[in-house]
């Protein structure tokens, strides 16, 4: 019996999915992570998964073993060869490596899950628009074994464009580097609302991934998902996206 509330997430489109490679999608209980300063401990913007629920994670996956990364909103991309105790500091990671579960864990940012048309290579990234802005996902494919047309791509529960709303120097900023991002922005009277899971998925399509699955749920407009917005900061749940191979 898992006893730390987690419970499944719904993902309507995994038809295309090899049958080698298996996608789950969790809401797992976190806790803030803190740090400890010239012995003072503080709370940082930063939210982690306690060992329990990490145990009960591994069984609603079938004593598959997760790997967990410590996610800064960058675009760190790193191999994993084999399971390691310590969480690697990274918001991509890739695997050939059967029977460990790659994670991304969100409540509000892009999870994007890959996986080559032959089962033999999965990724997992964390798509926020820090990592966006900085290239996570060009990194991830350019560390891929195969090139980019070969993967299919799962983008999982996100903020939606209507719930997110920026700045003005922030779309500038965007369009300054991306001059396709403007796309991606829209303007309501004085407001400017960003479309982070369509920007997601326009660079995917630029690297050359074709097969794009969208789940368009929005986490700041449902209530039953996991919203760092929504919350003001105060969520106390994340969504795990999880792939693994056979």
């Amino acid at each position: 019996m898992l006893s730390t509330g987690i419970r499944h997430c719904s993902d309507p489109d995994l038809s295309s999915l090899h049958e080698r490679v298996s996608i789950v999608r969790l809401i797992v209980p976190t806790v803030p992570a803190q740090c400890y300063t010239r012995g003072q401990c503080k709370r940082i913007n930063h939210a982690i998964i306690t060992r329990q629920a990490v145990a009960d994670v591994r069984s609603a996956i079938g004593g598959i073993r997760p790997q967990f990364m410590q996610q800064q909103h960058r675009a760190h991309c790193i191999e994993i060869t084999k399971h390691r105790m310590i969480m690697p500091v990274a918001d991509a990671s890739i695997t050939a490596a059967p029977k460990l579960a790659l994670s991304v864990y969100t409540a509000d940012c892009v999870p994007i899950l890959l996986a080559s048309s032959d089962g033999c290579q999965i990724a997992a990234i964390h798509a926020g628009w820090r990592g966006l802005f900085h290239g996570v996902i060009f990194n991830t494919l350019q560390s891929c074994q195969q090139p980019a047309s070969n993967y299919s791509a799962w983008l999982g529960p996100a903020i939606s464009q209507r719930a997110y709303l920026v700045n003005e120097q922030f779309r500038v900023n965007f369009c300054d580097r991306y001059p396709h991002a403007e796309n991606h922005f829209m303007r309501d009277g004085s407001c400017v609302y960003f479309d982070c899971p369509g920007f997601a998925e326009s660079q995917l399509r630029q690297c050359g991934v074709q097969q794009i699955h969208q789940n368009r749920q929005c986490t700041f407009l449902d209530n039953q998902l996991p919203s760092y917005r929504r919350s003001e900061g105060r969520s106390t749940a994340r969504i795990l996206s999880l792939i693994w191979r056979h």
